[in-house]
């Protein structure tokens, strides 16, 4: 596997090779500010890069980690049947077979103090379909096709209706209203963010567009 690395070398990147007999990555990566999330072909999930605010999922805070860690749960449990995982800012979700999601790493309180989580804990929302995430904000897609953001929302993120100035971060997930905020978006098929924005596609007379 090759995965774009820099070096202090300013503004230079280039492509270096990645590998280990414990990290036989077929099925997706993706990457954070500073951490990487490698989601093996057997449904496991390892991480590895910057680890201050627990975004490696292996239970420690432990700064930087160079090579590739297994993430395992609170009850010391390697996270398995993983789907898809997603790397955000200095946190990092997972989707499970069974439409479970799970969060781990530096999340914003409602005192605007981090709160790091350093072993998966799943989320409260029920048969999720996919997820995003952003710098400091996750988006979840249920089954039922509705969306539902939580964390930060200075910037209106979590399209809740209300603006950022007012309600600046939700600590549990809300519904995105939809359009000029009338009743739920729904028909949602796939979420995609940026650093600080969101984006849905939604099913148009049973196709997507």
């Amino acid at each position: 596997m090759l995965l774009l690395s820099s070096f202090g070398l300013g503004n230079l990147s280039f492509f270096i090779p990645v590998a280990s007999a414990s990290t036989d990555v077929k099925a997706m990566v993706s990457g954070g500010y500073n951490h990487v999330l490698a989601l093996k072909s057997d449904g496991t999930v390892w991480a590895w890069g910057d680890n201050t605010n627990g975004q490696l999922g292996d239970g420690t805070s432990e700064g930087q980690q160079p090579s590739p860690r297994q993430v395992y749960d609170a009850d010391g449990d390697p996270l398995t049947d993983i789907v898809k995982v997603v790397a955000g800012g200095d946190h990092s979700m997972a989707l499970r077979s069974d439409g479970t999601l799970w969060e781990w790493g530096g999340w914003v309180r409602s005192d605007n103090q981090m709160e790091n989580i350093l072993s998966p804990r799943q989320v409260s929302l029920p048969k999720v379909k996919d997820m995003a995430t952003g710098g400091l904000f996750c988006l979840a897609l249920l089954e039922d096709g509705t969306v539902w953001g939580w964390v930060k929302n200075d910037w209106g993120q979590m399209a809740t209706g209300v603006s950022g100035l007012l309600v600046s971060f939700y600590s549990t997930p809300v519904k995105v209203v939809g359009p000029l905020g009338i009743g739920d978006l729904t028909d949602v098929v796939k979420l995609v963010s940026s650093d600080s924005s969101p984006v849905t596609r939604i099913l148009c007379g049973h196709r997507e567009e």
